[in-house]
């Protein structure tokens, strides 16, 4: 389909594959340029497409075969909710969205979570061109392991600065060892510096995967005299040598696209190093340096 005028050409040319790893391509917008291109997601790989068409696919499923969507998902604080699709049974506009296990960008429509259970059908939706894809893997404090918090002070309002942060630990190798990491730094900030809480709102590993820490509207204890105002996510590793992986600054560059359309963080937000704010080399001058890639996020 021609998005620009609304008609079907033909020219498609069937499933197109990475050249270098091999894996799908999928269709990307490049807007400097105002051409289409073909990317990989698991390499660097991109190719300028034959004509501006792509194809939308619509699938239903049945609620059996979603047996691992959970009621819970209509309630989770990081997922980007929109209320441009209403559910066509029950007439309730607000919809969440998140990743299907096929690896879609994907709409739910929902029914209110009151008739969560009485559904009999979903649909799921490819995200259309005009609405933001947002496609990250979040790992809850449930998840983690995370303690319970001494106490917690909301935000008054949206956030209005992020300040980026490194862990200054060795990077961890794998979930497991990423969770694990999480409870020992939990550990050390609440007995050891006296914090009510983890201190940064998210931390994101070397693979991509965001850990809630204390998530969406909380003041956190990352940047001394600018938490009141301020998001802190932290890289985990230790960046004064090492560069930051394409997976962590994707993830957090979609971490800010949530919190925007989310309405905690201010769309015009500011984007700071801790080092720009305080005494200190964190995020460490690699990580410090691509911090331009970030900035203009929303």
């Amino acid at each position: 389909m021609d998005l620009e005028t609304g008609t079907y050409e033909p020219g498609f040319v069937g499933i197109r594959f990475c050249q270098e790893c091999n894996n799908m391509l999928y269709p990307k917008e490049d807007k400097e340029n105002r051409i289409l291109l073909y990317a990989c997601r698991n390499c660097d790989y991109q190719q300028e497409a034959d004509n501006s068409c792509i194809y939308v696919n619509k699938i239903t499923h049945e609620v059996d075969e979603l047996t691992q969507i959970i009621a819970d998902v209509s309630q989770d604080p990081t997922l980007p909710r929109t209320e441009d699709h209403p559910c066509p049974k029950c007439g309730h506009k607000e919809a969440v969205f998140f990743q299907s296990h096929r690896c879609y960008e994907t709409v739910l429509r929902l029914h209110s979570p009151s008739l969560w259970t009485q559904m009999d059908r979903v649909k799921l939706v490819i995200m259309k061109r005009s609405i933001m894809c947002i496609y990250m893997t979040i790992v809850s404090r449930q998840q983690w392991g995370a303690a319970a918090p001494k106490k917690r002070e909301t935000l008054k309002g949206s956030a209005q600065r992020v300040v980026i942060h490194h862990t200054a630990l060795p990077r961890c190798k794998g979930q497991k060892e990423c969770m694990d990491r999480l409870v020992s730094i939990q550990r050390g900030h609440m007995k050891d510096r006296g914090f009510d809480d983890i201190g940064y709102n998210f931390l994101v590993g070397g693979d991509g995967a965001v850990y809630e820490g204390r998530g969406w509207g909380v003041v956190g204890a990352h940047t001394k005299g600018n938490n009141d105002d301020s998001l802190g996510i932290a890289f985990m590793g230790n960046f004064k040598n090492d560069t930051p992986s394409t997976e962590a600054m994707s993830s957090v560059k979609k971490l800010l696209q949530s919190g925007v359309s989310q309405g905690f963080l201010n769309p015009k937000f500011s984007l700071f190093g801790h080092r720009d704010l305080g005494d200190t080399e964190c995020p460490g001058e690699k990580l410090y340096a691509v911090l331009p890639q970030l900035r203009g996020t929303s």
